[in-house]
């Protein structure tokens, strides 16, 4: 039972159709058919002020035609078979899963299906597909659309292996089919324009496909207003739309950094959605990023925007940012990025300074000053390796553990520029997710101790007025994994209470609001907060738990039918087929209870500790 709530703990764990005509005052683009909507009726969150790029092209050709030949334009597409790589399968030893791709009836479907010890197959589950995330200049990976929720398939293509092979962040699970949920944080780095439902905002759709125009230059509803009815001009002093290369450094720096710097996790500012982070404004305002101090070696993926300013280039300059080196309406061709990048560096060095003679270096690698100073580094990723950006001579020597524990939560941004509550919050709840993180991990129980600790010691002293529903989660997810589900409990039912409670502060309550009343004996009010939690996200434990209790009520066909969807959602499990298989035999279906025996014992061959 103590692994099964530790599962569940660790489980809280993301159109191009517009035609603009003069005089045209709504050129909003509209979710197409199949773009994730799980109601039609649901409410949809909407980012304001936003056209889509087909907007800017009928002023704007020449930059438009840059644009769709860059990798921004090709962040997420829908699925044209025929342009996929071939199919194939393959098998992953340590979940016991085989994977496949396959094209049918015009469409590309994923599956996965349990290998047994004898290698037969059991069971399996299968998915058509919806999008793809990437250019393909890396990889490719696939997102299936299912009642609103996108999930990442957990089959992805890797480019450089030339193979199919599991997707980033499955290779540690031990159930990797279908169920991992793409958040609106993930979705947001890869997409134009993406609506959240009111009702439940893990549920999206989108709005416009790839990373557009507006994503550097702000929405451009009042640009597109202006500019038709004549009343300013383009240029330096429109202040109807933004221009990066018109903004401070920071501020411009922000408009890449708010995909290209991303730390260990990332905690929401207190009352905005980080999402809604528009170009021109500082991302503090926003999301504060946290990376974890830990042993670092070449192989760790460090964002290239954190690499970027700890290099001697950028700390000497006052106006060196990304698009220093990176035009985004500029396609550099493979054979001219040698000579392009040597001219950018040689703006500000001397080539006679270089310490290798000129002959030297042209005969071993053309003369290129990125693949000295800039070498390309394996990563922790999967079959990935990424330009290091720390400009300077390498191998640089990894960053060693500092021997004090409180220092593992670094922030990657100033957030000396909040106030002090604010700051407060922010590293309580950035202590909060560590001392998750150590949790789930387990090796370090001195590290839990202190996470929890200093988390605790943070958010239990905040003034009043800064004690919101993700705070109150927060403590109470904190003594839910100490084992104190009677203050766990009665913090969640205050976050309940709230009215600016959202499904992420939810989440993290109702595990522990469940498991109380089913401890005290309230059944159907354990039933009503799982059957709550299942509704909200996408975990099998969830499923077995309202099984279990409604089972309890003697309600076995609300029993059955959330046992059937705990089991699609994890075909090995053997807890959710024993009590499926003890309901069956209450109900005299001894058919079904023996297919049931039959399957258990096959998969206690395979697994003789049942999970």
């Amino acid at each position: 039972m103590l692994a099964i709530l530790v599962i569940a703990a660790v489980s809280l764990a993301v159109w191009f159709t517009l035609g603009v005509r003069r005089g045209q005052r709504d050129a909003t683009p509209k979710p197409r058919a199949g773009s994730g909507a799980a109601d039609d009726s649901d409410e949809w969150r909407s980012p304001p002020g936003y056209v889509g790029s087909a907007a800017c092209r009928r002023c704007h050709e020449e930059q438009y035609a840059s644009y769709a030949e860059s990798t921004h334009s090709r962040a997420l597409s829908e699925i044209r078979p025929d342009d996929e790589p071939p199919d194939s399968f393959f098998d992953h030893p340590e979940s016991g899963f085989r994977f496949r791709t396959s094209r049918e009836n015009g469409r590309m479907v994923h599956e996965a299906s349990l290998l047994l010890a004898d290698g037969s197959k059991f069971g399996g589950t299968r998915h058509d597909l919806t999008y793809k995330l990437g250019s393909g200049h890396v990889s490719r990976t696939y997102l299936v659309v299912e009642n609103g929720l996108f999930l990442e398939s957990p089959i992805t293509w890797w480019e450089s292996w030339r193979r199919w092979d599991l997707s980033p962040g499955y290779e540690n699970h031990a159930n990797p089919v279908f169920n991992r949920v793409v958040e609106d944080g993930c979705l947001f780095c890869h997409s134009g324009i993406v609506e959240t439902s009111t009702a439940n905002d893990f549920r999206m759709r989108l709005r416009e496909l790839p990373i557009g125009c507006e994503r550097c230059h702000g929405p451009g509803e009042a640009h597109v207003a202006e500019q038709t009815a004549g009343r300013s001009a383009a240029g330096a002093g429109d202040r109807s739309i933004v221009h990066p290369g018109h903004l401070p450094r920071a501020l411009a720096e922000a408009i890449c950094q708010q995909c290209h710097k991303q730390g260990d996790f990332s905690i929401p500012a207190r009352g905005i959605v980080a999402a809604e982070f528009r170009p021109g404004e500082p991302l503090e305002k926003y999301r504060h990023d946290y990376r974890i101090r830990r042993t670092r070696s070449a192989s760790d993926i460090v964002e290239h925007s954190e690499q970027l300013e700890q290099s001697a280039c950028y700390r000497k300059s006052e106006s060196m940012t990304c698009t220093t080196c990176h035009n985004p309406h500029t396609i550099v061709a493979p054979a001219d990025r040698a000579a392009h990048y040597r001219s950018i560096c040689l703006t500000c060095h001397q080539d006679q300074a270089c310490r290798v003679a000129s002959v030297n270096r042209t005969e071993q690698n053309q003369n290129d000053c990125v693949k000295c100073h800039m070498p390309v580094n394996d990563t922790i990723m999967p079959h990935v390796a990424f330009t290091q950006h720390r400009i300077g001579v390498h191998p640089k020597k990894p960053d060693s553990l500092l021997p004090d524990p409180l220092d593992r939560v670094v922030p990657l941004f100033d957030i000396a520029i909040l106030s002090d509550a604010d700051r407060q919050r922010s590293l309580g709840l950035a202590w909060e997710t560590l001392a998750l993180i150590d949790f789930n991990d387990g090796k370090n129980p001195r590290h839990t101790r202190q996470s929890f600790d200093r988390a605790d010691d943070l958010l239990s002293t905040l003034p009043i007025e800064f004690v919101d529903a993700t705070v109150l989660a927060a403590r109470s997810e904190l003594f839910y994994l100490r084992g104190d589900l009677p203050h766990a409990a009665e913090l969640g039912l205050e976050v309940l209470r709230m009215e600016s409670a959202g499904p992420r502060a939810k989440v993290k309550v109702l595990l522990p609001l469940g498991f109380a009343a089913a401890s005290e004996g309230r059944i159907p009010e354990a039933a009503r907060h799982f059957g709550e939690l299942a509704r909200l996200r996408r975990t099998p434990d969830d499923w077995l738990f309202l099984g279990r209790y409604e089972h309890e009520l003697r309600h076995d066909d609300a029993a059955i039918s959330a046992l059937k969807t705990a089991l699609r959602l994890d075909l090995s499990s053997i807890p959710v087929r024993e009590l499926l298989a003890q309901i069956y035999h209450a109900r005299q279906e001894f058919d079904s209870e023996k297919r049931l025996r039959n399957e258990i014992e096959r998969l206690s061959r395979k697994n003789p500790e049942p999970r």
